[in-house]
């Protein structure tokens, strides 16, 4: 009820500083998580910030104005989605409804420039693309939901600049790989507690079944000289 009635908030404000301090709040939370390496390759935490901060070129206070700052802030979002830590800080700080509601904003806004809200559909879909292409559990079971899928087709099949089209296509494909490989392993009845080495002998060989370390689980595998490595992938 409490997503709800934020999203209804931004959708029916789209041009007030409220939405403003929302992109702003959950911009600076997964830009918290950037390690700093990364942060001086690519960009700072202020130079990021300063994506969202108004345009002087633009009316205050208008529509286009604020989509236009909302886009560049998806910008900088996209860049580091993909990374564990700044997904889970994204999901905390409810990233999630956040897209839904930003999308759901510029359908509804009769006053902001085509071409802005054009930029922003892009950058949305480079997120929710980006966001999938590692997705946790908790981001497939939000996009599960009929909305992406149905702005992701709309918008791979719409007649606007074929960078959209990329991006909505790239998410949907990125959609439909993670659903079908959560559906596979709920099949199996994988949970967390099953995620464990799995080992068998056949005449004297280890098998060993999943992803896991170079350095073995003593109590979990055989010791490092029953091993003999055929094919290790990194």
């Amino acid at each position: 009820m409490l997503v709800m009635c934020v999203e209804l908030l931004y959708v029916s404000d789209v041009d007030t500083h409220r939405m403003q301090e929302w992109v702003v709040a959950v911009l600076d939370s997964v830009l918290e998580n950037v390690p700093m390496d990364v942060r001086r390759q690519a960009s700072t935490v202020r130079a990021a910030k300063s994506r969202t901060r108004p345009l002087k070129s633009e009316r205050p206070n208008s529509a286009t104005h604020y989509v236009l700052a909302h886009t560049r802030a998806l910008c900088a979002l996209a860049f580091v989605l993909d990374r564990p830590d700044c997904q889970a800080a994204f999901i905390r700080a409810g990233g999630l409804p956040l897209l839904r509601a930003m999308l759901k904003s510029v359908e509804s806004s009769t006053s902001a420039d085509a071409a802005a809200v054009t930029g922003l559909q892009q950058e949305w879909a480079r997120v929710v693309a980006n966001l999938l292409s590692a997705p946790s559990a908790t981001v497939v079971d939000e996009l599960r939901q009929p909305f992406w899928s149905s702005r992701l087709e709309q918008l791979a099949h719409s007649k606007v600049t074929s960078k959209v089209q990329t991006h909505a296509a790239r998410a949907l494909h990125n959609l439909h790989t993670a659903l079908h490989t959560s559906s596979s392993l709920l099949e199996d009845g994988w949970t967390d507690e099953e995620d464990e080495v799995s080992t068998h002998r056949d005449d004297g060989v280890v098998y060993m079944e999943g992803v896991h370390p170079f350095t073995m689980p003593q109590d979990n595998a055989a010791a490092a000289t029953d091993y003999d490595v055929d094919i290790v992938f990194v």
